[in-house]
């Protein structure tokens, strides 16, 4: 009798085990991540600021008293975690750009939502818009692809106090034309070599700014922007290599 009674008892110890076996508990599914490559620059002369990012509910200062014209990294991007929900909403509940005045620390413009992607890098641009503290994104679809021996440029108007904006190299049959406060190029490469390059207004064909002498060297990428300090438009240029 105890045999038998061992046995049935070792019987559904073993049905149980295989059932168990066959409809196992699911584990919860761990969401994806991917890295999305962020730049900033700060290109509001009135105030330096403190950019702040949050992160699965954790602040952290990553650039203390940016001052007119300084960026986050210096040169490429810094690579963030990002949920690859195409859902805008979704990735700003994980990862949270501040733009903070450096003296007051009070959020000095707000950031609008959007959606950082590993499809292409991002740059915010801080800009003086009239007079107030404007946040301007850009999606930076530079190639990977170049010519041997060409860099690539884009040329971003930032500016409010010139309607129409041409980047003309001296000396060269290279431009980019016509554009508008707010709007910005393609990349377009270019032969490598020390080069001069005016800010040229469309309407009076009067010489803005210039970038003088600049090493534009092969396979790299370049950013030129005109803005403005204190209603006096200005010229710029970063690298955007990583």
């Amino acid at each position: 009798m105890r045999s038998f009674k061992t046995f049935c008892f070792s019987f559904f110890c073993s049905l149980i085990l295989l059932t168990a076996c066959q409809n196992p508990e699911p584990f919860p599914e761990v969401p994806k991540k991917e890295r999305a490559l962020l730049h900033v620059l700060h290109a509001y002369a009135p105030q330096k600021i403190d950019l702040e990012i949050t992160q699965y509910q954790q602040a952290n200062t990553v650039a203390d008293g940016l001052d007119f014209l300084e960026s986050w990294p210096t040169a490429g991007y810094a690579a963030l975690l990002v949920n690859p929900s195409e859902d805008s909403a979704a990735n700003s509940q994980e990862l949270a750009i501040n733009i903070l005045d450096h003296n007051s620390k009070d959020v000095l413009v707000p950031t609008p939502e959007f959606r950082l992607s590993e499809e292409f890098p991002t740059t915010l641009c801080i800009i003086d818009s009239f007079g107030s503290p404007m946040v301007v994104r850009t999606a930076d679809d530079y190639s990977d692809e170049m010519e041997p021996g060409n860099g690539q440029i884009r040329f971003l108007n930032l500016s409010p106090s010139v309607l129409s904006v041409s980047l003309v190299a001296k000396n060269d049959s290279f431009a980019i034309e016509n554009f508008n406060f707010l709007n910005y190029s393609e990349f377009e490469q270019i032969p490598q070599g020390r080069k001069t390059f005016y800010f040229v207004n469309d309407f009076t064909d009067e010489r803005i700014d210039s970038i003088v002498n600049i090493d534009i060297r092969s396979r790299h990428t370049y950013s030129f922007f005109l803005v403005n300090d204190e209603n006096r438009p200005i010229a710029g240029y970063e690298i955007l290599d990583q």
